[in-house]
């Protein structure tokens, strides 16, 4: 079995044309089909969150705290950033602010079993930079009757 792919490009060069029907020269075809499959077509680009086509979304997550050797729970603040890659998985996470270590563990355990919507921008896959706050509370006491 014989195959033949037509290219017109191709096609013009083989029958001795010096003119290219779609201009610039083989050399020039030859580029524009490697550039078209380059790595850099399939690299994502970062957007803003108000630049997204919806906003994020969490499809999974589960509050993790982590309790240190003493094991009482400590309460506060913790901010961390971190990036929503454009599968919906936390890549990069790391703590900016934190009230205390403990607080700091429990945020990193929960954006470990974190996932998001797949990012889009114009229906594109796109990554997102994220600045989260955690705030850890005490838990109130159930009043007696």
């Amino acid at each position: 079995m014989y195959v033949n792919f037509y290219d017109i490009e191709q096609q013009a060069w083989r029958n001795g044309s010096g003119y290219l029907p779609q201009g610039g020269s083989v050399s020039d075809a030859l580029d524009r089909r490697v550039y078209e499959a380059s790595a850099e077509k399939f690299v994502f680009r970062e957007s803003k969150v108000p630049a997204l086509d919806h906003p994020l979304r969490v499809v999974t997550s589960k509050l993790r705290v982590y309790t240190s050797e003493d094991g009482v729970p400590r309460h506060g603040s913790c901010l961390v950033e971190y990036y929503v890659g454009p599968e919906g998985k936390i890549h990069f996470p790391r703590v900016l602010e934190s009230d205390h270590d403990d607080l700091s563990y429990s945020a990193l355990l929960t954006l470990e079993v974190t996932e998001f919507e797949p990012p889009r921008r114009g229906g594109n896959p796109t990554y997102v930079r994220v600045h989260h706050p955690f705030n850890f509370k005490k838990k109130k006491k159930k009043a007696s009757n």
